[in-house]
């Protein structure tokens, strides 16, 4: 530990800066309060082991504790925050914004361009395939679904396609996407879906559940296997958007592995 510690205090007081009382600030950081009131003050220096307790829960080095303020800043900057919550939501919603900032570098290792195959609830013998982009904007990770209920291959008639926005976490080294689709209509879907670690990170394949329901026709809730294969594309290609739909399951479009892995994941 470094005897001058002047900059380490004012990191550290931008840091807790973040937080509406250092009672709070203490609580996440489980430090008792009195002891990081000394720390902020200058008074008292952590140990080794706390200092790193405070860095890991920034998302920085220890020695980025000590940086001059200006490149310190250019380490860690704070999280979005939602102005007008109810007290009760306020602390949730933090925790959740900021749990994203702290963990918005381990998203990196999904984003990319995938297919997205699903067993069909309505259809036991077909399987749909979207495609689906995953992209960091700032702390948040964005996901956006491309989907076809015609079949692959329909040239009839212009296929219209459906699409879905979401948001995506790391939390507990799995990775949890939501996402909607037509909220406010009758036909409105809110989907959750839930990524194992078996296939993280930089896997060809994301396995996990996909819980949904489709409030037309007052279809019940179920859950069903998802498997994301990941493209080796670095941009959006057309070819990879056409080639999604609806195939029946002893279709040659429909890899045997991906069949493999979507009887695999246990419901």
């Amino acid at each position: 530990m470094p005897k001058d510690n002047h900059t380490f205090v004012q990191n550290l007081q931008h840091v807790v800066g973040y937080f509406p009382s250092v009672v709070q600030a203490a609580g996440k950081l489980g430090i008792n309060r009195q002891q990081l009131t000394k720390y902020l003050s200058g008074t008292s220096t952590p140990s080794l082991a706390t200092l790193r307790t405070i860095a890991s829960y920034f998302g920085v080095e220890p020695d980025d504790m000590f940086l001059p303020q200006r490149d310190f800043k250019k380490r860690w900057s704070p999280p979005a925050k939602v102005e007008g919550l109810p007290p009760q939501l306020e602390g949730t919603v933090q925790d959740i914004l900021y749990h994203m900032h702290r963990t918005h570098g381990d998203m990196d290792e999904i984003c990319g361009f995938y297919h997205a195959y699903i067993n069909l609830l309505t259809h036991p013998n077909k399987i749909g395939r979207a495609y689906t982009v995953i992209q960091r904007h700032g702390d948040f990770t964005a996901v956006k679904t491309i989907m076809f209920a015609s079949p692959y291959g329909a040239e009839n008639k212009p296929r219209r396609p459906i699409k879905i926005n979401g948001i995506a976490l790391y939390l507990g080294e799995r990775i949890y996407i939501l996402d909607a689709q037509n909220v406010g209509q009758p036909n409105a879907r809110i989907q959750s879906i839930a990524l194992y670690p078996s296939s993280f990170p930089q896997a060809d394949y994301l396995t996990g559940l996909l819980m949904t329901t489709n409030n037309a026709r007052n279809r019940p809730i179920y859950s069903t296997p998802i498997v994301f294969q990941r493209l080796n594309a670095d941009r959006i290609r057309k070819d990879d958007m056409r080639a999604c739909g609806v195939f029946f399951r002893d279709s040659e479009n429909v890899a045997p592995d991906i069949l493999e892995l979507l009887n695999s994941v246990q419901r």
